[in-house]
């Protein structure tokens, strides 16, 4: 795990209102922000590997799926398999509306613990 790179990718999503759990990048053609990162592994990728990012988003099919970013994010922050799935697409919670405050403490507590953990997002989105 590249602690270094994580963290820093944790201070950049922390207040970024473009920050999105659900997509690796936006595509909306209407914004200025068309082609920026916004989960994660989007962010990763983007800071430390542009050209892999570039060439990603300029496939007109595809760049949207897990498995265009996941070896990419995984390599970029030094993961292994499952720990990137887990941190880049958790199960059983609705993605849409995690926020980057949220993601960046959930990439802080796996910097210090070395375990992914989205249960506090699951609380807050059962209402507990």
């Amino acid at each position: 795990m590249n602690k270094e790179r994580l963290l820093l990718i944790a201070a950049k999503i922390e207040n970024d209102p473009t920050f999105g759990m659900e997509s690796f990048v936006t595509k909306q053609l209407s914004t200025d922000v068309c082609g920026t990162p916004r989960c994660i592994c989007g962010h990763g990728v983007y800071e430390f590997d542009r050209s892999t990012f570039q060439e990603i988003t300029s496939q007109s099919v595809g760049y949207g799926r897990i498995e265009k970013w996941l070896p990419h994010g995984q390599r970029v922050f030094d993961l292994s398999y499952v720990d990137a799935h887990e941190l880049f697409a958790p199960e059983g919670i609705d993605l849409e509306d995690i926020t980057g405050h949220e993601a960046a403490a959930v990439i802080r507590h796996y910097v210090e613990t070395g375990e992914v953990d989205w249960n506090l997002i699951r609380d807050r989105q059962n209402g507990n």
